[in-house]
């Protein structure tokens, strides 16, 4: 039974891997030399902007934008699940690493979805796009929420709470479901994974805006 597990894990971890390695390809694919070279030949001079992308396009910075997708996929999981047993050992809560990092793997999809949307909006619906289209493409944020109810809100406090998006909210309400499974406590569960899950969001949004206001060059 535990071969099995360990056996589906492997295999859903790579499933993982490799649809988003896919994503992101075709994520490239929307993004043309043309397109960089009107966004970068504002700020920079003609030469420059052909030595930029042609280091864009060699095979070493490709591969390693590659490995890092690799790496980020792999890691997102394992924070995660790093997460969530300081939770559940805050809780008073006895469960594995394995065993959580079992259940996270599979909400780990969702966070695919956007990206998903993108290139399908891209390639299927919008085929006349610019970079800025692609930059601000919606994230399904609750800035987003807000500038389309046309309520105000600082800059600052909008890249707080850019985290709290659809994607996260649902990946944390299947987690929660999932982890039931396990630990039949349905008020302690949701509360762990969505307090634990934001906390640590917060508190990384919080640490990048220090460094990027009071350590600006």
């Amino acid at each position: 039974m535990n071969l099995n597990r360990q056996r589906h894990t492997i295999l859903t971890l790579v499933l993982l891997i490799i649809i988003n390695l896919l994503v992101y390809f075709l994520e490239t694919t929307l993004v043309t030399d043309e397109m960089l070279y009107e966004s970068m030949i504002t700020r920079f001079d003609h030469g420059t902007v052909m030595e930029q992308l042609q280091q864009l396009n060699k095979a070493g910075f490709v591969l390693f934008k590659y490995v890092g997708v690799v790496v980020l996929t792999v890691l997102k999981p394992v924070v995660i699940t790093l997460i969530l047993m300081s939770g559940f050992f805050a809780f008073n809560i006895k469960i594995s690493f394995v065993e959580i990092f079992q259940v996270v793997l599979l909400p780990c999809f969702i966070f695919i979805i956007p990206d998903v949307l993108k290139v399908t909006w891209f390639i299927l619906i919008q085929t006349d796009y610019q970079l800025a289209d692609l930059n601000n493409f919606p994230r399904f944020s609750l800035p987003e929420l807000f500038a389309a109810f046309e309520w105000t809100t600082g800059e600052d406090l909008k890249r707080l709470l850019k985290p709290i998006n659809v994607v996260n909210l649902v990946f944390c309400w299947v987690l929660a479901k999932r982890l039931l499974e396990i630990k039949q406590d349905e008020k302690k569960v949701f509360k762990l994974v969505f307090i634990s899950f934001f906390s640590v969001l917060l508190v990384f949004r919080l640490a990048v805006h220090f460094v990027a206001t009071f350590f600006k060059p």
